[in-house]
């Protein structure tokens, strides 16, 4: 999926979270969206992203600083792209009673790690205080040049 559309996939459980009538919490979620985090589909096994699962149909892009690594040594456009679906992902999920982050520290995975996220400013401090606005509001891509 492109980052508009992994940003349109998070806004489009709005509803279902917001119409709730039980208590509605959203876990185990990341920025991540590439299936790159080391052994994240079983050990040794390769990632849909880079065409190296087995049966994959496609080669979509590189994990090369999105399997291990930090924050810091993602690229600047694969910055760009977490912090907006972060926001979307916030907007979404805050619709109702809150979410939990999968992880607060990996061992590598940048994608993954909220601690690295945060200080890097890709997830906002406080929480509440969104760089991008309200995403989930329109249907139009407000990430730039995609």
């Amino acid at each position: 999926m492109k980052p508009c559309q992994h940003v349109q996939v998070a806004c489009s459980q709005v509803g279902n979270l917001a119409n709730t009538d039980k208590w509605t919490i959203v876990g185990e979620f990341s920025g991540a969206q590439t299936d790159c985090a080391k052994w994240l589909n079983g050990f040794g096994v390769g990632s849909r992203y880079d065409g190296s699962y087995p049966g994959s149909p496609a080669w979509y892009g590189s994990c090369q600083t999105k399997d291990v690594g930090t924050v810091d040594g993602l690229l600047e456009v694969d910055k760009v792209n977490l912090a907006y679906f972060m926001e979307a992902q916030l907007d979404a999920y805050e619709a109702h009673s809150g979410w939990v982050f999968w992880t607060w520290k990996t061992e590598s995975a940048p994608e993954w790690h909220f601690q690295n996220l945060t200080r890097a400013g890709l997830i906002p401090q406080p929480l509440t205080s969104r760089k991008y606005g309200k995403q989930c509001a329109t249907s139009a891509c407000l990430i730039p040049g995609n």
